[in-house]
């Protein structure tokens, strides 16, 4: 037990090394150099937003209400494919096009405008609050 505890501190600290030596901007730390396939770009992106609740919230929603409750998943994947064939590429051109690493910086890159600078305005107030104020 204590062996393998110690060759996974090991493992990942070879991996943090690995990663920070190929780690030159903030593309390559955010978007993997924007070398990311759209298999695994979708995947993660999936991976990333449902791991709490898929593991966790639908097996006890489906515990509770039963069975019928399992739709909720069928939805989900429904969901991913669609977004991955009909968003995910022309989302992929247009944030290569702006230049845009972020959600935000794509959403206020689109214009120049009053409204663009709000969007970078509240969302950099709430990165600062989120990070500050952890929940």
């Amino acid at each position: 037990m204590t062996l393998a505890f110690i060759l996974y501190l090991i493992t990942v600290l070879a991996l943090g090394l690995f990663s920070a030596y190929y780690t030159k901007s903030d593309d390559d730390f955010l978007l993997a150099g924007r070398k990311l396939g759209p298999i695994s770009a979708s995947l993660s992106a999936a991976a990333t937003s449902m791991s709490g609740w898929l593991l966790l919230g639908l097996p006890g929603e489906i515990f509770r209400l039963g069975l019928s409750a399992a739709w909720v998943g069928v939805g989900c994947i429904i969901g991913d494919y669609a977004n991955w064939r009909f968003v995910a590429q022309r989302l992929h051109d247009r944030t290569l096009k702006l230049n845009a690493v972020t959600l935000s910086e794509f959403l206020s890159n689109q214009e120049k405008t009053q409204a663009a600078r709000l969007v970078r305005l509240v969302s950099g107030v709430s990165y600062q609050i989120r990070f500050r104020y952890p929940t």
